[in-house]
């Protein structure tokens, strides 16, 4: 009677402070987000879900087969999804998708949400928002709100069933849990210690469940959980080798799945008495304050008897570690050659040696014996009774209340031990772990809590690709290289490309040629950032005309190829004004001003092979007509291939890049020369490949991941080789010589990246020509000092506050090296809107996948033509900003490392 009485007081209390209620704030300290309590007693919906309603509710979980998953061991990971954003999952999802595949073999990771990502998934194709959703991710509709809270309601369970609570006190609560979790979801994670509780229903055919969160990268967790871990402990929790802080890790603990170990958060009172607490909140006797479930329940657990808990260091942070200079070098995410693993790993501590870390092969675990025979962790020694005086460290850990910290932070404990509590007794023993090849490290998991705030949905592009489609363009998808400014992804050719590249073009054949398709032209696709192929052709399809001279074969791996590319009857796509005509035998002047550009730099390469790559749109009369040209004026000469690809009368914007990109797959040679525009009258200085060959011999042994950088010149004003008001039929021949750059030529004008790199072209050409200052210890320094900052500046280029470097006046010009860390270049699709960014783009990810990149002294190229959108003046007033192309970005890499 005395306690109905004191709840009646209570209640009348608190209909009494309703009023004031109307005009006060309360804040949530962690994420600051304001309510007005008078929201909180607006007319409620009047419900209850029975237990019975939520059995009915469960959806049984299938596999392949359909069959319904019953295994003797397989973990249950559960995340609540809730989100504030229109665009309803976080640009980083992907990320957990393509990683969590790994682990089919044991885990599934079920997402519980209120109906919101309905609209986003496709079960037809098994996509959410446009991205594959892997077999062992479960999505699963709890349909509205209401009902998403009802199941959380579930913490006072026992209270309502000794009838603490009220039905008007049990729907102002639940109304109170759904208006704050819709406001902040960052409030689920008070709830993970209960989620074996709270969702009971959906995990009875498990052994395990556990708690982990999007943000994480997963590893080889199949390999890394261990059958003792399963069998012989309760709990388990993997650290980042804090183990003097002996808590329950919120990104991955999983738990066997039993009554009493599932219930032993009710001793977390702000869980299992949570009407209470929140009644102390409204009454303002308590500030309403996230508790992190990793004090409370981690200090409930260490103080249980008869459980056995396992803290095991299996995890990488970019928190714990953010003093690792090693992340510089990025994530490497294998998926293996089956495209069935993930394993995770990254370049060793101490000096950085990107040569080793970024040569070891991405399917090294296959071929490792000790990787697949024994336990990758393992324990040895005796196990020590932890017997230190614990005492209350400042900032041990700071985001629990301190009366937990006594209990969960201790002294003695190192960073190889793993913590191990028996029946109330804690104990610690040392660990081993495998030696990885080239000493790269090896987790279970990598948390990226603090790249995940700078991650856009365009940087991690990469990450959206259906990779069972990769077979269809002779691409084997193979993992990611995950940075801090974003992602690019890994493959290899298929063994038929492989093969083709190793063996000599024998003849005019097709079939020697390789077998996959290139993107030529691109659109945006509406789902995500990520843009899809418009059109695609192989060098086998029917409208590719070759004309390979017959001593192609003869081309050997020393040499060095010139790429040519040219466009014609298009209009300008941003990079070069394309050739039209109307009439066969109309006046052709322009075509033969375009075909002496083309043969002045062959002239140039002089000996050398070069390959041609024209695509044409004409119409199939006037596309004979202009092979026939071509063949009527190219040179006759030695080591020439050219390929002309007709794609009918369309009007399809196809860049320049896309044709380097087809081109340069024909190349026999370990370097070529890419990015001449024959559109744009480009023209290399006659000594190029002299000074090609010297930058090689001088730079590459010594750094064989290097990229060359032509000077870019453009002819002071004087005679236009583009004026066909005095041109006669054969017009003269554009040449340029070294000494020309002091006299008639001029750099382009370009951003502040261009600059730096002219003025180092400058320098080390100017030293050719004079290289007293060779022997000048300052000199070397100053210019080396140059180089490094060349190289950081270009990085820097990918983050987005910077990524308006991107934005090249025009195209680098490169010598490239087929062999070096990125094997060939990567194909990128590009929209058209974005060619301008991803002038600089290139260079940018060339530099962050570790290549050096140094101006090639001597050799340059002369923009000669003008007219529309040839204007070589820099803008700064873009139209366009390259912030969202900055990383990944609208542009879909088909690699940037290839083995």
């Amino acid at each position: 009677m005395k306690f109905q009485q004191n709840r009646r007081t209570e209640k009348n209390k608190l209909g009494a402070a309703r009023g004031v209620f109307l005009l006060k704030r309360f804040t949530i300290s962690s994420y600051g987000i304001l309510f007005v309590y008078g929201l909180i007693f607006l007319t409620i919906s009047v419900y209850h879900v029975s237990n019975k309603k939520a059995k009915e509710e469960r959806i049984p979980f299938l596999l392949d087969g359909g069959h319904i998953a019953r295994t003797r061991r397989r973990i249950a990971i559960i995340i609540p999804f809730l989100s504030t954003s229109l665009v309803t999952v976080p640009s980083y999802f992907p990320i957990f998708l393509q990683t969590a595949r790994g682990s089919a073999s044991i885990i599934d990771f079920l997402v519980f949400h209120n109906g919101q990502l309905v609209p986003l998934i496709d079960d037809a194709k098994s996509t959410i928002q446009g991205f594959e959703i892997p077999r062992n991710v479960k999505f699963i509709n709890l349909e509205s709100m209401q009902n998403f809270t009802s199941h959380f309601m579930r913490v006072i369970d026992q209270r309502l069933q000794h009838n603490y609570l009220d039905k008007e006190e049990m729907d102002n609560l639940s109304e109170m849990i759904s208006i704050l979790l819709q406001k902040s979801p960052y409030i689920l994670v008070e709830y993970k210690p209960a989620m074996g509780h709270i969702f009971q229903d959906y995990i009875l055919d498990y052994s395990h469940w556990g708690y982990s969160d999007f943000d994480i990268v997963f590893g080889d967790l199949p390999r890394w959980i261990t059958d003792e871990e399963l069998n012989d402990w309760d709990i388990v929790t993997y650290s980042y080798g804090d183990q003097d802080r002996v808590y329950l890790r919120g990104q991955f603990t999983f738990h066997k799945n039993k009554e009493s170990i599932n219930n032993i958060w009710r001793k977390c009172t702000h869980l299992s008495e949570m009407d209470q607490r929140y009644k102390r909140v409204l009454l303002g006797g308590e500030k309403l304050q996230l508790v992190s479930a990793e004090g409370c329940y981690s200090n409930a657990v260490i103080n249980t008897k008869n459980i056995s808990v396992k803290y095991v260091v299996k995890a990488m942070s970019d928190v714990k570690d953010r003093n690792d200079d090693s992340f510089e070098l990025g994530i490497a995410i294998a998926s293996g050659t089956q495209y069935d693993k993930t394993v995770i790993y990254k370049a060793p501590k101490g000096p950085l040696d990107l040569k080793r870390f970024q040569g070891l092969s991405y399917t090294w675990f296959e071929n490792d014996a000790l990787y697949n025979t024994r336990d990758l962790q393992y324990e040895q020694g005796p196990k020590r009774l932890i017997t230190e005086q614990h005492k209350q460290r400042p900032g041990c850990m700071y985001w629990v209340k301190r009366d937990y910290q006594m209990d969960l932070c201790y002294d003695g404990i190192s960073n190889t031990d793993t913590v191990m509590l028996v029946n109330g007794q804690l104990f610690k023993q040392s660990f081993k772990e495998q030696q990885f090849p080239h000493g790269v490290i090896s987790k279970a998991f990598f948390h990226f809590q603090d790249w995940k705030r700078s991650f856009t949905s365009d940087q991690l592009a990469a990450f959206h690709r259906f990779h069972r489609n990769l077979l269809m363009s002779g691409y084997h998808h193979l993992g990611w290289q995950l940075f801090q400014e974003g992602a690019v992804e890994v493959l290899v050719e298929m063994s038929s490309m492989q093969e083709t590249r190793s063996d000599a073009l024998t003849s005019k054949s097709k079939q020697n040629l390789p077998p996959h398709y290139y993107c030529l032209s691109s659109v945006s696709k509406t789902t995500h950032s990520a843009i899809e192929c418009d059109y695609a052709i192989s060098w086998r399809d029917e409208n590719v005309f070759l004309n390979i001279s017959e001593d192609w074969h003869d081309v050997k791996e020393s040499d060095v190829t010139l790429i040519l590319t040219m466009k014609v009857g298009l209009t300008a796509d941003g990079q070069g004004d394309a050739l039209s005509f109307v009439e066969p035998d109309s006046d052709d002047v322009e075509l033969e001003i375009l075909l002496q550009h083309m043969e002045s730099n062959i002239a140039s390469w002089h000996d050398s092979p070069v390959l041609i790559l024209v695509y044409s749109s004409l119409s199939m009369t006037l596309h004979q007509y202009f092979q026939t040209r071509m063949d009527e004026l190219l040179p006759r000469r030695s080591k020439l291939f050219v390929a002309v690809i007709h794609g009918g009368q369309s009007d399809k914007k196809i860049t320049t890049i896309a044709l380097n990109n087809m081109a340069e797959s024909a190349c026999r040679t370990r370097w070529f020369l890419s990015g001449i525009d024959v559109n744009q009258g480009i023209v290399i200085s006659q000594e190029s490949l002299l000074f090609c060959n010297r930058a090689i011999r001088s730079y590459a042994e010594q750094e064989p991941n290097v990229v060359f950088v032509l000077g870019q010149m453009m002819r002071s004003k004087g005679r236009n080789h583009n004026d066909t008001s005095i041109q006669k039929r054969f017009p003269p021949l554009p040449y340029y010589s070294f000494l020309d750059i002091l006299s008639q030529l001029r750099p382009i004008q370009g951003n502040d990246i261009q600059t730096q790199i002219h003025q180092l072209w400058m320098t080390m050409s100017m030293d050719e020509i004079d290289p007293r200052d060779r022997s000048n210890p300052n000199y070397i320094i100053s210019l080396a000092k140059e180089l490094h900052n060349l190289q950081v500046v270009l990085s820097f280029a990918l983050a987005e506050e910077h990524s308006n470097f991107l934005h090249f006046s025009k195209p680098p010009i490169l010598l490239l090296n087929s062999k070096g860390f990125l094997g060939f270049l990567p194909p990128q699709v590009i929209e058209e809107r974005w060619q301008q960014c991803s002038n600089g783009l290139l260079l940018a990810r060339l530099a962050l996948m570790g290549n050096a990149i140094i101006p090639c002294p001597g050799a340059f190229a002369v923009y000669t033509r003008s007219g529309k959108n040839q204007d070589l003046s820099y803008h700064s007033n873009l139209g366009t900003t390259c912030n969202s192309l900055s990383s990944s970005s609208s542009i879909t890499i088909k690699n940037s490392i290839i083995h």
